[in-house]
Parts: structure tokens; C-alpha cells; sequence
């Protein structure tokens, strides 16, 4: 359990009194950065731990689960809201130094998704774009800052998956407002 500092509690095993290393506490932006002291650092036999995260992404990612609600691991996400003509940023949260890193759009979802050499494929054919993204970074993230297009309509879906190196992410689905 992370404990903010000055705060008065029970001190007890497993506790931890250490900057969580989030990747942007100041946008409330929770998910854990490479050089977080929480990383594998939780206990796998916790009573209730759930079979996934806050995000539905799998509890134990790396034979240890982490400490908090969000487990490091593979995730495509975005931070803003989708106004068409507004700033968003896409950001995909993996191991350091990984590429390419490339945002992919598709023409809709396919529910049971595919199995494929690279992971569950979600995304129907055809694909409506590709878009470079940096490589991930020494924290564990890899951003896109850009805006969303401003023909997108208010209430259409837009699916989108990352392909990180040799592994698709999550689908994440953009609702424009």
C-alpha cells in the first residue's frame, strides 16, 4: 500500500513510503510510469484481488501483481475529450525502448475479435489509417498529441489499436462529442 506522506496511519507490512512515479499526476493521470516503486510490488495472495484492473487490463501482468488500481501493462488509452478540432493526446503505456509504435484506426469492430500472431485483433478491415507514434520511452509511454479531425461527427465510434513492436494492445474506441 503506497501511504502519502505526512499522513498518519497503522504502519504495517507491505506499505511503502516512496513517490509512486505516476506518468502525469498533475492531469490525474494515475497509470504507473517504468521507474514506479510499485511495480511488482503487490502480493499475489491478497484476499479479493480481482482477475483484472481498473481498466479491465489483466491483474498479474508479470508473474507479480502491482501495488494500486492500475496494473503496468500493455494499454493504448487517451487523455481529453474527442470534440472534433480539439487537442487529444493518444497515449500507449509499455516497455521502455520498444518500436515501432504505430495507432491504427479500422472501419469497425469485430466482437469475438481474431486471433492473431500479434495478439486479439478487434479491428475490421478495412483500415481507415495509420498513424506513427514515438517510441516508448524511458518512463514506459509513448504519446501522440494532435487533434481530433475535424470531420468526425458528434456520436460516431472511431476503433483504434496500437501495434507495439510485435504486439497489439487493447481496442480503445474514441466516441467524438
Amino acid at each position: 500500500m503506497l501511504v502519502q506522506p505526512g499522513c498518519v496511519l497503522n504502519w504495517g507490512a507491505g506499505m511503502i513510503d516512496a513517490d509512486p512515479a505516476f506518468v502525469y499526476l498533475t492531469r490525474s493521470d494515475f497509470h504507473l510510469s517504468t521507474p514506479s516503486p510499485c511495480i511488482d510490488a503487490g502480493d499475489n495472495t491478497a484476499p479479493g484481488l480481482p482477475n483484472s484492473d481498473c481498466e479491465g487490463d489483466p491483474r498479474i501482468a508479470a508473474g507479480v501483481v502491482d501495488m494500486g488500481a492500475d496494473e503496468f501493462h500493455l494499454h493504448l488509452y487517451s487523455r481529453g475529450h474527442v470534440i472534433p478540432g480539439a487537442s487529444i493526446d493518444v497515449n500507449v503505456v509499455g516497455t521502455p525502448g520498444t518500436q515501432p509504435v504505430i495507432l491504427v484506426l479500422g472501419s469497425g469492430i469485430m466482437d469475438p475479435p481474431t486471433t492473431s500472431p500479434y495478439g486479439e485483433l478487434w479491428l475490421l478491415l478495412p483500415l481507415r489509417a495509420r498513424l506513427p507514434m514515438p517510441n516508448i520511452g524511458t518512463a514506459g509511454l509513448s504519446v501522440l498529441n494532435g487533434k481530433a479531425p475535424a470531420f468526425w461527427l458528434p456520436g460516431e465510434q472511431y476503433p483504434f489499436q496500437a501495434l507495439v513492436g510485435s504486439e497489439l494492445t487493447n481496442l480503445m474506441v474514441l466516441t467524438a462529442e
